[in-house]
């Protein structure tokens, strides 16, 4: 018999690696969704959403309390933590699957009538964050669109260790941003490409260029012959 478990951690500590102090947060969890996926229901047209997440968390202890001086994560109940959604199956063998993972952005408590203490979590995913800023860039002469990319994603302070793309078929005689949205920067580059910029379930941005999406096409359709 297999059974399937959440697992929500939140890397408190300002780190990576999910193993501080109170990261798995899982038995505190009264309610939870999230998203991410496209703007529109086709894989050619469709171009990728922010992820966000919302956690409902058991506050009784008051250990999300940012004010409270005795919780064990005073300090570091903080925006930009990061936050991951996991599911494991326990039967003939252990299998660990990432389903979402972004950054804390706001944390609302909330005490009931009856006294009963919750928190609120809400989360962006990695095109939130990017979203979250404006760039500026000097001017490139003959560069590929994944190099463009690169560039843009620098600026917004997104390290190229959490990226995932392709080098791009298209050459962009200038390219350059002049105080664009992140976000922007990103789908202006993606559209000359007529590629695909999205989150990766693990956290990372993911570029493909047309090239990828032609391919991705041609195994589709040769599947349904």
């Amino acid at each position: 018999m297999v059974r399937a478990n959440y697992v929500v951690e939140c890397a408190w500590d300002g780190s990576t690696v999910y193993s501080g102090t109170g990261a798995d947060v899982s038995a505190r969890v009264l309610s939870m969704e999230w998203d991410r996926g496209r703007d529109k229901a086709s894989m050619y047209i469709g171009r990728a959403i922010a992820g966000s997440l919302t956690l409902r968390l058991d506050n009784r202890s008051g250990d999300y309390s940012s004010f409270n001086t005795a919780s064990p994560l005073n300090g570091n109940i903080l925006p930009g933590r990061k936050v991951r959604v996991r599911v494991t199956a326990v039967g003939s063998e252990v299998v660990a699957y990432t389903l979402w993972t972004g950054f804390l952005e706001r944390i609302t408590p909330d005490v009931g009538h009856a006294g009963w203490n919750e928190v609120t979590l809400e989360a962006i995913g990695p095109l939130g964050r990017v979203s979250g800023h404006h760039i500026s860039t000097a001017l490139a002469r003959i560069v590929l669109s994944g190099a463009a990319l690169s560039s843009a994603l620098n600026e917004a302070g997104w390290s190229t260790t959490e990226l995932t793309r392709d080098d791009g078929l298209t050459t962009l005689q200038y390219w350059f941003a002049n105080d664009d949205n992140g976000l922007e920067a990103l789908r202006q580059i993606e559209e000359t490409e007529l590629g695909f910029v999205y989150e990766g379930k693990n956290g990372f941005i993911i570029y493909e260029d047309r090239q990828h999406r032609l391919r991705l096409r041609r195994h589709r359709r040769g599947a349904l012959q």
